[in-house]
C-alpha cells in the first residue's frame, strides 16, 4: 500500500486521470441545463469558424457531466503539451508533443469524448514511465556521487608540509613512487595490520564512535595513531582541520580517519594501510600496502588513522575522472537515441501530411483525428530513451559505471565476456578452506573455534572468514540449552584481548592463551619447522598457538560462489 501511494505522489496526473475514469462512466450521459446552453453556444462559434475556412464540417457539440470531466483533462493536458513544446521549440527541437496537442484538439472539436481521454491517458503514462526511469537512474547514479568525499583532514602541525620542488608542485601528473611487492617491506612504524572496515580505535581496541560534528570547518584533535619499534601503539594528539577537498594542494600532509574515503591520489607516509580498493578495482580483497606507496582516492581506510601527502588536487584524483564517467553517462545518449530524437521531426511532420490527407480525401474531420491519434505517443520516441536511462541506473546500481549510452547499446552485439575472478565469481571473503594441525594433542574444529571467538574482536583481513567458520563449528558442538530459543547458547569467555598492529592478535580464551597471526608473532617455537604444502598463489594462511604452543595453520581462500 505505501508503494502504491508513493507512486501516486510520484505521479498525482496519471493518478487523477484514472480516477476520474469511474465518474466519467457513471455521468456520461447525465447532462445540466447550464451545459446544455454552454455547448449551444460553443457549437454555434465553431460552427461559423469551420465555415468561414470553408472547411465543410458540422459542428455540434453536447455535454453531459462525464464529457466535461474529459474536456477539463483535455485541456489541462494540451497547456501542458503546449509548455513543453514551447521548450523544445526554444531549445531547438520539435517532438511529439506537437502531435499530442493537436490531437487532443482535434478529438475534442469532433466530439469524440473517448479518443480524446484515451490520448490523455496515453501522455499521463508515457509522462509517468519517463519519469520513473529518469528517477531510478539519476537516484542510482547520485549514489555513486554522494559517495564523492567531500572534505579532508589537513594536518596543521608546523613544519609537516612536505617541501616539493618547482617542478612537482607545477606538475598535476606527478606520481608517487609505486612500490613493488619485493620493496613493500613492512617498517618498524607499522600502524595498522589488516581491518574488517568498521570504526576500531586501534589503541584500546573498541569501537570508536566518531561524532558527526568533528566534519566541522574548525580545529579538531584527532587520536594520531604511531607504532613503536616493538608494535606496541601508543597514542598522541595531533592537530588538524577539516576542510573542503577543494583546498588541498600539492604538498599538503592529510589523515584519514578509520572508514573515511580517500579524499584525494596520494603518497602513503605513515608504516601501513589496510585499503578497500573495491570502488576503484572492483577487487573485494583489502589490499595492504606500505610507506611510500601511492594510495589513490577512492579507496576506504580500514582500522586505523592513516597519514598521506597530497600528490594531485581534487580534480585530477582517480575517484573524479570516475564521477567525469558517471557525468558523461548521464549526458551522453546511446545511437538509437539520437536517431530517434533525429525522427522526431520528420515523423510529426509525415503524420500531419498523411492526417491531412485523409482529411482531404474523405472530407471527414474524424480521418484527421484518427490518424494523429495513431501517431501519439510515438512507442519508438519514448521507448529507447527510457530504456537507456533504466538500464544506466540499473548498472550503477550494481556498481558498474557506463562510460557511455553507446556502449551500452554495444552490449547487444557482445559474443564473449572476461570476468575478474575475485569479487566477481567468488564470495569476496576469503573462508576457511583447510587446517594444518601441528599439535597431534589438538583437534582441528578445536582450534578453528578458539582462533575464531578471539578473530570477532580482529581487525585482519581473514579475521572474518575465520570468526565464520569458529562460529559455525561452536553452535554445531554447543547445542541452545533452550529448545524453545535455539540462538541461546554458552560462548566461551574472553578477555585481555590485545592486537599488536601488523603481528596478530592474542587473548585468553576459556583460561587458554590464544594467539593468532604471524608465525614469529604466535610462537618462537620451531621457527624453521615447514608446516604443510606450499601456499597456492590465491590462499593465505595464519597461525595459531595455545598458551605459546604452535597448534596450527589456518588456510583461507577466497572460494567461488555457488
Amino acid at each position: 500500500m505505501r508503494k502504491l501511494l508513493a507512486y501516486c505522489r510520484r505521479a498525482p496526473q496519471l493518478t487523477v486521470v484514472i480516477l476520474a475514469f469511474p465518474f466519467i462512466v457513471a455521468l456520461y450521459s447525465y447532462n445540466l441545463p447550464i451545459l446544455t446552453t454552454f455547448c449551444e453556444q460553443i457549437s454555434n462559434l465553431s460552427q461559423q469558424i469551420f465555415d468561414f475556412l470553408n472547411l465543410g464540417c458540422d459542428i455540434s457539440i453536447s455535454l453531459s457531466i462525464g464529457k466535461t470531466i474529459i474536456a477539463i483533462l483535455v485541456l489541462y493536458t494540451s497547456l501542458i503539451s503546449l509548455r513543453n513544446m514551447i521548450k523544445n521549440l526554444l531549445r531547438g527541437t520539435l517532438g511529439i508533443d506537437l502531435l499530442a496537442f493537436v490531437a487532443l484538439l482535434a478529438t475534442l472539436c469532433i466530439g469524440e469524448f473517448w479518443a480524446s481521454y484515451l490520448i490523455v491517458v496515453m501522455v499521463w503514462t508515457g509522462e509517468a514511465i519517463e519519469d520513473f526511469a529518469h528517477m531510478k537512474a539519476q537516484r542510482n547514479l547520485s549514489l555513486l556521487v554522494s559517495a564523492a568525499p567531500k572534505t579532508a583532514h589537513l594536518m596543521t602541525l608546523p613544519g609537516i608540509e612536505h617541501e616539493m620542488d618547482n617542478n612537482q608542485a607545477n606538475d598535476e601528473s606527478y606520481e608517487p613512487p609505486c612500490l613493488s611487492e619485493n620493496q613493500c617491506k613492512p617498517s618498524s612504524c607499522v600502524l595498522c595490520r589488516h581491518a574488517e572496515f568498521r570504526k576500531v580505535d586501534a589503541a584500546n581496541s573498541k569501537q570508536s564512535n566518531i561524532s558527526e560534528q568533528n566534519c566541522d570547518y574548525k580545529h579538531n584533535i584527532c587520536p594520531f595513531l604511531q607504532a613503536s619499534t616493538d608494535g606496541e601503539i601508543s597514542s598522541n594528539l595531533q592537530r588538524y582541520k577539516t576542510v573542503p577537498v577543494d583546498e588541498l594542494n600539492i604538498g599538503n600532509v592529510i589523515i584519514v580517519l578509520p572508514g573515511e574515503t580517500v579524499p584525494v591520489d596520494g603518497e602513503l607516509l605513515s608504516g601501513s594501510a589496510i585499503l578497500d580498493t573495491s570502488a576503484i578495482n572492483g577487487e573485494s580483497v583489502p589490499r595492504e600496502v606500505y610507506a611510500g606507496a601511492a594510495v589513490l582516492s577512492g579507496c576506504v581506510n580500514g582500522g586505523v588513522v592513516l597519514i598521506m601527502r597530497v600528490t594531485k588536487l581534487s580534480k585530477n584524483s582517480q575517484y573524479q575522472k570516475i564521477m567525469q564517467l558517471v557525468e558523461s553517462a548521464r549526458s551522453s545518449k546511446a545511437a538509437v537515441v539520437r536517431f530517434a530524437d533525429m525522427l522526431s521531426v520528420p515523423f510529426t511532420v509525415l503524420s500531419f501530411v498523411i492526417a491531412g490527407f485523409a482529411w482531404g480525401f474523405s472530407g471527414d474531420a474524424l480521418r484527421f483525428a484518427q490518424v494523429l491519434v495513431l501517431a501519439t505517443p510515438c512507442p519508438l520516441l519514448i521507448a529507447v530513451p527510457v530504456a537507456c536511462m533504466a538500464g544506466t541506473g540499473r548498472l550503477a546500481k550494481l556498481g558498474i559505471v557506463v562510460k557511455s549510452q553507446d556502449v551500452l547499446e554495444q552490449l547487444s552485439r557482445v559474443t564473449d565476456v572476461f570476468f575478474d575472478k575475485t569479487g566477481t565469481l567468488t564470495v569476496k571473503q576469503p573462508q576457511v578452506v583447510n587446517v594444518d594441525v601441528i599439535d597431534t594433542t589438538q583437534k582441528a574444529d578445536r582450534i578453528v573455534m578458539l582462533a575464531g571467538v578471539l578473530e570477532t574482536y580482529s581487525q585482519h583481513i581473514l579475521a572474518g572468514g575465520i570468526a565464520k567458520a569458529g562460529a559455525s563449528l561452536w553452535e554445531n558442538a554447543h547445542p541452545s540449552s533452550v529448545p524453545q530459543l535455539p540462538s541461546v547458547r554458552e560462548y566461551p569467555v574472553v578477555h585481555s584481548v590485545k592486537e599488536t598492529a601488523g603481528q596478530g592478535i592474542q587473548g585468553v580464551v576459556d583460561g587458554i592463551l590464544v594467539r593468532v597471526g604471524r608465525r614469529k608473532y604466535v610462537t618462537e617455537q620451531n621457527a624453521n619447522q615447514t608446516i604443510g604444502k606450499s601456499l597456492a598463489a590465491d590462499e593465505m594462511a595464519t597461525y595459531v598457538s595455545f598458551d605459546g604452543v604452535l597448534v596450527g595453520r589456518i588456510v583461507l581462500k577466497d572460494v567461488p560462489r555457488d
